[in-house]
């Protein structure tokens, strides 16, 4: 019966550390420069290219130079809100689903990671090729 019990602690144990494994602080990507010499419109342009380019479905807010990505994968959903100048963008958390987004402890599935450093490598690659092919 102890042995039972002590199976049980321990699977639990190993159960809810793994799943904490994939939670990470979350962080915006805030202040991304931009290339010298580029325009507003070439930074919108490098936006909906790199997104595209990743999956994220690109679409303007309400706000003057913000547009908002989602992005779908299997049964998760994320929503960026990336804001932008001439001079710097940046991508910030907006909402999730099925990403174990904790709001007090400001965690979020790690995934999350991996897929905004993406659109934020895409966006910049963007802005380099309209910078060299302005030159």
């Amino acid at each position: 019966m102890n042995k039972l019990i002590l199976n049980f602690l321990l699977l639990s144990l190993s159960i809810s550390c793994g799943s904490g494994l994939k939670l990470k602080p979350l962080s915006n990507l805030e202040g991304n420069v931009t290339p010298d010499g580029v325009k507003i419109s070439q930074v919108r342009k490098a936006i909906l290219r790199g997104g595209a380019s990743k999956g994220w479905m690109v679409k303007k807010t309400k706000k003057k130079n913000e547009y908002m990505a989602t992005i779908s994968v299997r049964k998760h959903r994320v929503d960026v809100l990336i804001p932008y100048s001439r001079k710097s963008f940046s991508i910030n958390y907006k909402d999730s689903e099925n990403m174990n987004y904790n709001d007090k402890k400001k965690l979020i599935h790690r995934n999350y990671f991996r897929w905004v450093v993406n659109l934020r490598k895409e966006i910049t690659k963007e802005l380099l090729l309209i910078s060299a092919n302005a030159k």
